[in-house]
């Protein structure tokens, strides 16, 4: 059935076409900087690793706890609690190119006052790998912002 507004107009398609989000774009910067060098960002994370815990024949979990200055990511009041939900991505490689999923966390900040001038929010998690040295980049993304704070270094084992 014609209508009498699109007598006229084409349709074009283009395969392999892909509409990336900002969360995605930015998935693709970390793992970027994990194969090429190139750090997401220059506002730096603070990144202290723990011992190392077995897990399983040839496995082991690293806990990780993430500096996240306050200075550097957007707080808004929202009934009364300063808060943003930011997105935690981590990615490793070991020596072979084996890389992981890059899968993105969310991170709740939230306090019920303003965030004072050089305080930090600590993130803690675990990473699960392998047995052996490996790449990582660790990256914070602020949505309110656009704001990127990333770290990038070598895990060994221990």
């Amino acid at each position: 059935m014609d209508h009498p507004d699109l007598r006229g107009l084409r349709v074009r398609s283009r395969e392999g076409y892909v509409d990336m989000s900002r969360s995605t774009e930015v998935t693709m910067m970390v793992e970027g900087s994990l194969l090429f060098g190139n750090p997401p960002s220059a506002k730096p994370l603070g990144v202290r690793f723990g011992k190392p815990e077995r897990r399983g024949f040839g496995k082991m979990v690293v806990p990780v706890e993430v500096a996240i200055p306050l200075d550097e990511v957007q707080l808004l009041p929202v009934a009364g609690v300063w808060q943003n939900e930011l997105e935690f991505r981590v990615t490793v490689m070991d020596k072979h190119g084996n890389r992981s999923e890059t899968p993105v966390e969310k991170v709740r900040i939230a306090g019920s006052r303003e965030p004072r001038p050089g305080q930090f929010f600590t993130y803690s998690t675990g990473l699960e790998l392998r047995r052996r040295e490996h790449t990582f980049v660790i990256a914070v993304y602020d949505p309110l912002t656009g704001a990127i704070l990333s770290s990038s270094g070598e895990i060994g084992v221990r």
